[in-house]
């Protein structure tokens, strides 16, 4: 287990290919000032996000996705963050572009990138905070 910027991330191994497989995050999705849980998987062709927003104050999460995405695809380097400041956590990707690296932040968690930025060059390695696979 690894602890990133306050949140607990735990990385599950895939005991063949020794690859990252998937992920689990705590971060706050919704915006309520409490910490949701994320389950990142791969599916066929795509990272499937599913995330399981906390109901009210005093309520734990109840173990079932609130929110179910397909958002990324093999190979990208997946991420969260609040990237437009609204208190909520964003999620992300990270893909290797024409002339270097590109960014899709998904701010809304509908599935489609709401910001895409090219930063970086091919030859960077990217950091973000709470990044996956």
């Amino acid at each position: 287990m690894l602890l990133r910027n306050n949140s607990l991330v735990e990385e599950i191994q895939d005991s063949v290919a020794s690859n990252i497989s998937g992920g689990v995050t705590a971060n706050d999705f919704n915006g309520d000032g409490r910490s949701d849980l994320a389950l990142i998987r791969p599916v066929p062709g795509a990272w499937q996000w599913l995330i399981d927003t906390v109901p009210g104050p005093a309520a734990p999460p109840d173990g079932i996705p609130d929110i179910v995405r397909n958002y990324g695809v093999p190979g990208d380097f997946l991420f969260t963050g609040d990237y437009n400041g609204d208190g909520s956590t964003d999620i992300g990707f990270i893909r290797l572009g024409v002339g270097g690296l590109q960014w899709n932040i998904d701010t809304d968690l509908d599935g489609l990138a709401d910001i895409i930025q090219n930063y970086g060059v091919f030859g960077d390695t990217p950091s973000a905070l709470n990044r996956f696979p």
